[in-house]
């Protein structure tokens, strides 16, 4: 049959998830917000988190939270080692990363390493880089816009 008879009407709500087909290894990357400037964030920050692990637990997941500023990365020779309180973290299947933006340059690099090591990353370190980079997603969302208008768009180089 077709792609189509095999979807779900639409509107269908999903009260209960499918069964894991196998056990996951899951690393949370933790960002860093500071509490004494914005508490309230992060409270909400480790809720969700907490909510993160519960959910895997339940799906029967292993998982682990960790400080991204915690990782030391060992990039001098040919296979990279990431460490977090003196062990060397273990391949996981999959990475979520939840880098605060006070961290993006230093949490970037600790997912890269993860992704060259074949971890699957829920979000992928280009895509968060990109998305913090405010000037890049103006211009995008410009040029986005000109096309809509039906302006001929064509990018050069800003002149020095």
């Amino acid at each position: 049959g077709s792609l189509k008879q095999k979807l779900p009407p639409r509107g269908t709500r999903f009260t209960q998830l499918p069964p894991p087909r196998h056990e996951l290894r899951m690393l949370v990357l933790a960002g860093c917000v500071q509490p004494s400037l914005a508490p309230e964030t992060n409270e909400a920050a480790a809720r969700l988190s907490r909510r993160i692990v519960e959910a895997a637990r339940s799906r029967g997941h292993e998982i682990d939270v960790i400080n991204t500023l915690h990782v030391h990365m060992n990039i001098t020779s040919n296979r990279p080692v990431l460490r977090h309180g003196g062990r060397t973290l273990e391949i996981y299947d999959a990475v979520i990363p939840r880098i605060g933006a006070s961290i993006t340059n230093y949490g970037l690099a600790v997912l890269r390493q993860f992704e060259m090591q074949g971890v699957f990353p829920l979000n992928e370190s280009v895509a968060i880089g990109r998305s913090r980079d405010k000037l890049r997603a103006l211009a995008v969302i410009e040029h986005t816009m000109a096309l809509e208008r039906g302006e001929n768009v064509t990018l050069t180089p800003a002149k020095p």
